[in-house]
């Protein structure tokens, strides 16, 4: 029996599943804090201007695909009109998700499907598109799902490259780690657990080998800079390429620390504890189970190719999150949700060998994973789970993009009318972020970067 007929149904399923998730919530919230700044640098992007992109510590290639010239600049109303600045927040993520989210659902769906069979693909799928925190990252015109599909994407180029380090998978993974580094700058993890993977692998007649690969990547994120330079300052001024400017400025930010808020507390340095408690606060079950799945089984098989490489990879950007002094929002770690997700499903079929107790397993993690979904819509950006105590009190936990990003802003609407008031308390945290990247960026002299009033117009314009 023919299995392709089977699987395009099953991946119209989860496209479908996806885009009206999605839409759902760009339908009901406005555009969060970093869309707005994103918007602004579009505008920079379309009249050439890459290193103003990287003084702000952002790669391109997000902006380029979900911002492009007729997002951001309609003709249709005048700049003043609200009307105008919805509709390009609702074209840019209605792109965001064509462009990011599909083609992460569907590589999951594809790369699990041809190892393990279509069902498993489908299944591990299911799984990522009922998560709250995907989706509401997926639902977003910002750099988060981007990043966790292009991060996917390098796990399977380097399984394929250990197993066989041919030209072709040379190219592919040289490709994908290029790529990573012009979608955020923490791609710079997945060059470290390449490295680390090399390591791991060295074979004398193999090196050069791995140092193409890593020049290669380098030309390939270069080229996607759109070949841009921008003067070092370690580097005595010498002209380098443009991401070098980019890595720099997100090393400055995460030394300079960011105030965060976790359990009642707040800190300008943070915790080294904040993210493992953020993934275990926002995590659905579905996910804690899957984590502790994907563990077990990688720390037995670090033998094979496939355990080794996730597991590394993995263990990479958990230990990152350890040190940094940015502790914003789990969604620095949505790679490792996605990526433990996909494995767990793999690999739990590998363990069950009969196929209706599996079927049956994955049907009860996939209904339990839908309750966890339901329970929150459309508001998956405030997802907490039950053991945790629910998004009812999750302000008490954590907050920034964990809760509220600024996207509840017809909600706040509609309960200001309700009681017949528009006065609020606004928290100027925000405007003195803006503050902080407009001086590392040379925006504005040192003297006006205490009060940021003018950066913050000045980064998000009308």
């Amino acid at each position: 029996m023919k299995t392709w007929p089977i699987a395009v149904v099953l991946a119209a399923v989860l496209i479908a599943m996806a885009f009206v998730t999605t839409r759902q919530v760009a339908a009901t919230t406005s555009g969060t804090w970093d869309e707005t700044i994103y918007l602004a640098l579009g505008r920079s992007l379309a009249a050439g201007d890459r290193v103003a992109l990287a003084n702000l510590g952002v790669a391109p290639l997000p902006v380029a695909l979900v911002w492009p010239r007729r997002v951001v600049e309609p003709d249709s109303a005048p700049p003043g009109d609200p009307s105008v600045y919805r509709d390009r927040i609702s074209r840019a993520r209605a792109r965001a998700v064509k462009w990011f989210a599909i083609p992460c659902l569907i590589g999951v769906f594809a790369i699990i499907g041809m190892a393990r069979g279509i069902w498993v693909g489908f299944f591990a799928a299911m799984l990522i598109v009922l998560s709250p925190n995907v989706i509401a990252h997926a639902s977003l015109a910002t750099t988060d799902m981007a990043f966790a599909a292009v991060s996917l994407a390098c796990v399977a180029a380097m399984i394929g490259y250990f197993r066989n380090p041919s030209p072709a998978w040379t190219a592919v993974l040289a490709i994908a780690l290029g790529t990573s580094l012009s979608v955020k700058y923490s791609a710079v993890l997945l060059v470290a657990a390449a490295l680390a993977l090399f390591a791991l692998q060295f074979e004398r007649a193999r090196w050069k080998r791995d140092v193409t690969v890593l020049a290669m990547a380098a030309l390939v994120a270069w080229m996607l800079h759109g070949f841009a330079t921008a003067p070092s300052a370690s580097a005595g001024g010498l002209p380098l390429p443009v991401f070098f400017r980019g890595l720099a400025v997100q090393a400055d930010l995460d030394a300079a620390g960011q105030e965060a808020f976790l359990l009642g507390a707040t800190s300008q340095r943070g915790w080294w504890y904040y993210f493992p408690v953020a993934l275990v606060l926002k995590s659905t079950p579905i996910e804690l189970m899957s984590l502790a799945v994907f563990l077990s089984v990688a720390l037995r098989r670090m033998r094979s190719v496939e355990h080794r490489v996730a597991a590394t990879t993995v263990a990479i950007f958990v230990a990152a999150s350890l040190v940094t002094h940015r502790d914003l929002g789990v969604r620095y770690l949505l790679p490792v949700t996605v990526i433990c997700l996909a494995g767990a499903a793999a690999w739990l079929s590998d363990l069950v060998k009969d196929r209706r107790r599996l079927a049956l397993m994955a049907a009860a993690a996939i209904a339990v994973q839908l309750a966890s979904h339901v329970s929150i819509a459309p508001d998956y950006l405030a997802y907490f789970n039950g053991l945790s105590g629910g998004a009812g009190t999750g302000y008490r936990k954590l907050v920034d993009s964990n809760l509220d990003w600024g996207q509840d802003l017809p909600r706040l609407a509609d309960w200001l009318a309700a009681r017949g008031t528009n006065r609020v308390a606004l928290a100027m945290k925000h405007a003195v972020i803006a503050g902080r990247l407009a001086y590392l960026a040379g925006r504005i002299p040192k003297k006006m970067y205490a009060t940021a009033s003018s950066p913050v117009e000045g980064l998000i314009g009308r």
